[in-house]
């Protein structure tokens, strides 16, 4: 399988955990990232959802988004957001 090298930003926590979840598992960094995105998809394959936009972001100003938009485009997907 051809891969493709990309850069993403994690908080350092993220990262902490996921090397020593790595060096448990017997994986490095990589190998357990790409499980851990494969599994999460067919996760969501297997549920029947798909990916969906919550807020589209070119909608907004660029000097933010207001709280209470974003909140009240999270109350529409799921009545049971509060």
């Amino acid at each position: 399988m051809a891969t493709q090298t990309i850069n993403i930003s994690l908080p350092r926590e993220l990262v902490r955990a996921t090397d020593k979840m790595a060096r448990r598992t017997f994986q490095n960094r990589s190998e357990l990232i790409r499980r851990a995105v494969r599994e999460h998809l067919a996760d969501e394959l297997q549920d029947g959802r798909q990916w969906e936009t919550v807020v589209d972001f070119t909608l907004f100003r660029r000097d933010g988004i207001p709280a209470r938009e974003v909140l009240a485009r999270l109350k529409r997907l799921d009545g049971s957001y509060r």
